[in-house]
């Protein structure tokens, strides 16, 4: 993408057509296709990786990939 092109988009366009290294919550929930609570549960236990910026828990996306294939391959045994 071209400075000129990102020029002239709205800030709205620019971030949508990032994709994000980090993800709160609720995003996280979702893309992992499982509930907030499902996700709080497996968080608190240790099981699904975050950490905390200024008090917001914050999930990378890579890191949850990585969790997720994990479970498939520990499922596949």
């Amino acid at each position: 993408m071209s400075r000129a092109t990102i020029g002239r988009m709205t800030r709205g366009e620019y971030h949508a057509s990032i994709d994000p290294i980090n993800v709160g919550a609720a995003e996280a929930a979702t893309l992992m296709r499982i509930s907030k609570r499902t996700l709080a549960t497996e968080t608190a236990a240790g099981r699904i990786p975050s950490f905390k910026i200024r008090g917001r828990r914050l999930y990378n996306v890579e890191a949850l990939k990585r969790y997720s294939a994990e479970q498939s391959s520990a499922s596949d045994q």
